[in-house]
Order: structure tokens, then C-alpha cells, then sequence
């Protein structure tokens, strides 16, 4: 044995370095084998096991779940969302005007908008230095007054202004400015709060709710000058007398201005009351002894069905349709007279008879038609509904046609709610009280908006299950064990 061969002998060989060992890695459980786990086990035992597991083992669908519902309490446990403030101009090149703030809480699940007004208190007629009654409130009724008034010895003149004066400058019903202030708030907020839930679309969020509350605030100011820079609306109320028929009302922004506090908007002191002018409600008669309407009733229905186009394909928003009531001798006449105004609403307009609700209304020669629920508008709330970035609804001339698409059409339409138009109808934003959901839009876009959330729609909040990679087998029927008896 050579010297360097009897050395190596003597030194031990230095051991081999251990393999790394790496950690194996669960599969999740195959669509096979968790059918073999139901029959075997059951459904339900399965189910649990399945929900159970977070680590998507055994459920390959639960991480994602997990995860989702980490981010949804991380973002309700973030707090209150806003406020600030939004601009219906920015958010639809259809819209010039309007404005508000708007705030979420998802720990409560409450949607805020808040409309701010700076209330300026002004008389609808004035004496100038001559003693000649001269109109402040702009429309047609308040001009015949003031030439009625005018027509007075001017030594009377004065007492029948003062009935077009606010309490503060000496005029009769006391505490008025405090009572327009209260039904202003008090009519805004009841006629848009809580009207169409909304929810969250977003994957395994769907359980996150939101419910509009609207909260007026208005206050009374000397002059112009007295609104800040915060708050949306001028408000320029002009007095006229208790039960008053009549006035405009409108809003708009001022000259040059482009902003969401920039706006102006003029109404009387009985427009924070239903109005008294029934825009909903119509009378009709039928000739005697006869299954027809008068002449002049047969042009109020041709009328009528001339403002209510038929819904275009496509319509998803509800349309308003009639109810008429029919008066006559028996009930043959009575349905001879709803065939007569049924005719003319087609030949007059070309509405579906569908849209139409007939009530038999005794005898008689005298028919009523209500269009929609029949409610009276408070102007006051409907003219919220321009601040909150809503067009008019109601017909007109030009761009208010009857079927001519609003201001807000092709917001609505982008939310699901397609078809909105001018048309007479119990809505809001046409002549009556109702809020539907294409009137909730812009709070919906409002909700996007201040969230910073674009999943969210039209609903109440949705339950969300844990998801389960389980099939829909039941338990097995237990097997008697062999050799045992059965009585």
C-alpha cells in the first residue's frame, strides 16, 4: 500500500450535503373526488368542509372569496366616503345646471345629499313712487292682478299690495318666511329621501347597501351678497297671497356661470305647498242619452293623448296611463261611453288601451280621467330635481315635444333606464309627485363618484353566500349492515 493511498485510507470521506426537501404542495380536490366525498360523507357534511377551508385546499373558488370580503370590511372600516361636491354638468354634457354634495357611510349604509339655499325674501307687487302697482313676480297671474290692482283709487291701492308682502315688511300672515322655510325642507326631503335603494355589484360585495337620505338646508338672507361660496342655490321667493294659482318657477345659473353653486332658483311662497291647479285630473262629458262625448270634451282627449306617446321599444321605465271614469244609465251605456274616449285617445294620440283603467262612476253623462296616481306636485320639489341634475319632463314646444328625449335621457339610459321622454305623466319631473327610478340617477352617478366605486346599481342589498366547489347530491340513505335482522 503506497504511503498516499494509506492516508486516505485513515481520513473518513466527508458527508454528501443533504438534499433540500420541499414542502408538497395539497392539490385541491378534483370536481371526482369531492362527488365521491358527497356520496360517501353527504352533501351538507361536504359543504362545511368546503366552506371551512380557506386556503383553497379542498375549495379552489375560496381564496377569492376571502379576499373579496377582506377588501369589503377594509373599505366599510376606511369610513365615511365625501363629502364633496357634485356637478351634473361635469358628469353629463346634456346638463346645465344644478349642483349638491354628497356623502356615503357604509357603516350605516347611507347615501347623503345635501342641497344648500341662501333664501332671499321678496314681494311679488310693489307701489312705485307714483302709487302705481307694478309686478316683481314675473308670470301672467301676477300681471292681471297688478292691472286689477291698478284700476283701484290709488288711495286703496296700498292695502291690496300688502297682501303681496312678506311678514317682515309689514305684510298679514305672520311667521310666513319661517313656514316657507320649514315646508321647503320638509318637502324636498320627504319627496326624494329613501325612494330607490342602491347596491354594490361587485363580486361577493353584494350584501353592501346604500339608501338615500336627502337633507335640505335654506336660510334666510338680507341680500344677494349674503350667499357664500359653499352654498348651491340663490333662492328668490316671492310672496303672494294664500292660495295663489299661478307664477313661475324655474332654475337656472347665472350669466357666465358654469359651477355646481352657481345656480338661481325663483319660486312663490305657495310653492312649497301640492299645488291647487290639478294638472292631473280632467273632466269630460258625454252627450245625453248618448255613448259619445261632447265636442269640446273630444279635443280634451285628443289633447290628452297627444302629451302621452306610447313607450318606444326598448323602455324599461314605467309610463303613466289613465283612469276613467265613466258615468250612464246602465252599464251598456257606460261601456259605450269608455269604447267612445278609448277611440279617441287612439285616433287622437295613438295610445294603447292597455295604458287605460276603466271605473264604472253610477249615472249620470259626466266621465274623470286621472292621469297616474293623480297626487299634486310641490313645485318646490320638483324643482329640486333640476339641482339634482334633472331635466323637465312635461311637453312643451320645440325640445319639449311630446316623446322628444330629456336632458337626463341618455344618463338614465346608460344606468338601465331606458325610454325617459316629455310626456305628461304623474312624475316628478313633469307634473305630478312621483319619484321614479330614472329620477335617482344622478345619485346613483353620485354614489360612483364619491366612492371612487364604479359597481354599484338599482336594488336592495343582496345576500353573499360563501362560494362551494360542491355538487347538489344528498346525504346517502343509510345501508343495513349485513346479517342484521329487519322486523
Amino acid at each position: 500500500m503506497s504511503t498516499s493511498e494509506r492516508v486516505n485510507a485513515d481520513v473518513a470521506p466527508a458527508p454528501a450535503a443533504p438534499a433540500t426537501v420541499s414542502e408538497p404542495v395539497a392539490p385541491a380536490l378534483s370536481a371526482a373526488r369531492i362527488l365521491a366525498l358527497q356520496r360517501t360523507a353527504g352533501n351538507t357534511a361536504v359543504a362545511r368542509l368546503l366552506q371551512r377551508d380557506t386556503t383553497g385546499v379542498l375549495n379552489p373558488l375560496m381564496p377569492e372569496y376571502e379576499q373579496a370580503r377582506k377588501d369589503r370590511d377594509a373599505f366599510v372600516a376606511a369610513g365615511k366616503k365625501g363629502p364633496q361636491t357634485y356637478d351634473p354638468s361635469t358628469r353629463n354634457p346634456e346638463n346645465y345646471y344644478g349642483g349638491f354634495d354628497v356623502a356615503y357611510d357604509p357603516a350605516v349604509e347611507q347615501l347623503a345629499i345635501t342641497l344648500k339655499g341662501a333664501v332671499l325674501f321678496l314681494p311679488g307687487i310693489t307701489l312705485d313712487g307714483s302709487g302705481t302697482a307694478v309686478a316683481g313676480e314675473p308670470s301672467a297671474e301676477t300681471a292681471a292682478a297688478v292691472a286689477a290692482i291698478n284700476k283701484l283709487p290709488a288711495a286703496t291701492r296700498g292695502a291690496a299690495v300688502n297682501a303681496w308682502q312678506w311678514s317682515s315688511a309689514g305684510g298679514p300672515d305672520a311667521d310666513d318666511e319661517q313656514h316657507f322655510l320649514d315646508k321647503f325642507t320638509s318637502s324636498v326631503q320627504s319627496a326624494w329621501s329613501a325612494q330607490h335603494p342602491f347596491h354594490a355589484t361587485k363580486k361577493y360585495w353584494e350584501d353592501l347597501g346604500a339608501v338615500t337620505q336627502v337633507t335640505v338646508e335654506v336660510s334666510k338672507i338680507a341680500d344677494a351678497s349674503g350667499k357664500d361660496a359653499t352654498t348651491h342655490m340663490l333662492v328668490n321667493a316671492r310672496k303672494v297671497p294664500i292660495g295663489f294659482v299661478g307664477g313661475n318657477a324655474d332654475v337656472h345659473r347665472g350669466s357666465g356661470k358654469t359651477g355646481p353653486t352657481d345656480n338661481v332658483m325663483s319660486v312663490t311662497s305657495e310653492d312649497v305647498v301640492p299645488r291647487k291647479d290639478d294638472l292631473l285630473e280632467t273632466d269630460v262629458a258625454f252627450q245625453p242619452g248618448k255613448g259619445l262625448l261632447t265636442p269640446a270634451s273630444v279635443g280634451t282627449v285628443w289633447r290628452l293623448a297627444k302629451e302621452m306617446p306610447n313607450p318606444r321599444p326598448g323602455t324599461t321605465i314605467e309610463i303613466a296611463g289613465l283612469t276613467v271614469q265613466v258615468q250612464g244609465k246602465d252599464d251598456q251605456q257606460r261601456k259605450d261611453r269608455l269604447d267612445a274616449v278609448l277611440d279617441h285617445l287612439k285616433q287622437g294620440g295613438g295610445m294603447n288601451a292597455s295604458r287605460v283603467k276603466f271605473v264604472a262612476d253610477g249615472e249620470g253623462d259626466s266621465g274623470h280621467i286621472t292621469v297616474g296616481d293623480g297626487k299634486a306636485q310641490t313645485v318646490v320639489a320638483h324643482e329640486s330635481g333640476h339641482m339634482f341634475g334633472l331635466d323637465d319632463e312635461y311637453t312643451g314646444k320645440g325640445a319639449y315635444a311630446p316623446g322628444k328625449a330629456t336632458e337626463h335621457t341618455k344618463l338614465a339610459a346608460g344606468e338601465g333606464m331606458a325610454g325617459a321622454m316629455h310626456a305628461k305623466s304623474d312624475s316628478i319631473m313633469s307634473e305630478g309627485a312621483k319619484v321614479r327610478p330614472q329620477h335617482y340617477t344622478t345619485f346613483l352617478d353620485a354614489l360612483k363618484l364619491v366612492t371612487g366605486m364604479n359597481e354599484w346599481d338599482f336594488g336592495a342589498e343582496q345576500a353573499v353566500k360563501p362560494p362551494s366547489a360542491a355538487g347538489d347530491y344528498e346525504a346517502p340513505a343509510p345501508t343495513t349492515p349485513q346479517g342484521t335482522a329487519v322486523a
